[in-house]
Parts: structure tokens; sequence; C-alpha cells
């Protein structure tokens, strides 16, 4: 249950800051949402289509 809201969390967090970078500027890059344990933990990243700046923006410590 808890990893479904975390879920839930990150893929509203991603939509959010997807949809404001698009309204800050029309020409702004493609914008790519993705998960990856990269780090270890399971986190919520955006990049631009073209790979570069990736922003990660969730801090999923895996406790319950």
């Amino acid at each position: 249950m808890l990893r479904r809201s975390f879920l839930v969390l990150a893929t509203v967090a991603a939509s959010v800051a997807l949809g404001l970078n698009a309204w800050a500027s029309p020409a702004a890059p493609s914008k790519i949402a993705f998960q990856s344990n990269r780090e270890g933990r399971f986190q919520v990243y955006v990049m631009n289509a073209d790979g570069g700046d990736v922003l990660r923006l969730t801090n999923s410590t895996g406790e319950k």
C-alpha cells in the first residue's frame, strides 16, 4: 500500500513539474519522467528528451 501511494504521489509530482515547465516557455524541450534505482532506492526523475539535465523529483528512504 505504501509503495502504491508513493508511486501515485511521484506521478503527480512529475506531472506538475512537467506541466509548469511547459507553461513557462512554449519553446521548452520535451521532458521524460522515469523511475530508477540508480542510487539504491527507487526514485522518480525527469530529464530532457536528449538525456541531459536529469533532475531527481523524489527522495524515498525506503522506510515504512
